[in-house]
């Protein structure tokens, strides 16, 4: 048996724009998306796009009723970059207090 993943119309991570309508179109009041390891993205792209992107996703989303989670460890980026990110999302934090 083939032990490799196949995904269903795989979107490759530098083709946002794409990407950015399949999460709209597929989400609805009841959808929560999950983004985890941002960095990976920003790594693909450039912050600049990337950041287009999730305030672009975050105004659909509002349409549309869905919740956006966004991960990141703020330490892989740029602190210019975390200052843009803060003023435009709200921030939870996780760490573990305990």
């Amino acid at each position: 048996m083939d032990n490799q993943c196949r995904w269903e119309n795989p979107i490759h991570p530098t083709s946002l724009a794409p990407l950015l309508q399949k999460l709209v179109d597929s989400a609805d009041q009841n959808t929560v998306i999950i983004f985890d390891g941002l960095e990976y993205l920003i790594l693909e792209n450039r912050f600049e796009s990337i950041f287009k992107f999730l305030t672009t996703l975050k105004d659909k989303r509002i349409l549309i009723g869905a919740t956006l989670i966004v991960m990141l460890d703020p330490a892989a980026i740029k602190e210019k970059h975390l200052k843009l990110l803060e003023r435009e999302f709200k921030w939870l934090d996780t760490k573990n207090k305990g």
